[in-house]
């Protein structure tokens, strides 16, 4: 989910997201961004990392640098995931 104000990186407000509690979310996630995750494995691991409730791939928590690495590189793949998985 986006952040809509953020102090210092202390405080951040964003709306809030539903965690998945699906195991094949993050799985898919994993994926489709490939070996990327290696290099930040946190964020890719539990799905209730994500909410999917719009059917989409949303991120709760995207702040880490190589989060952000991650989907500049892959963010395309991402978008077309759509869920429930088929």
């Amino acid at each position: 989910k986006p952040t809509h104000l953020s102090l210092l990186g202390f405080l951040n407000i964003q709306k809030r997201g539903v965690p998945s509690q699906d195991r094949e979310v993050a799985s898919a996630a994993r994926k489709a961004v490939g070996a990327g995750v290696v290099r930040d494995g946190h964020h890719w691991e539990m799905s209730q990392n994500f909410d999917v409730s719009s059917g989409r791939l949303e991120l709760l928590d995207y702040g880490n640098t190589e989060t952000q690495k991650i989907l500049d590189r892959h963010g395309a793949v991402l978008r077309e995931l759509t869920f429930p998985l088929t």
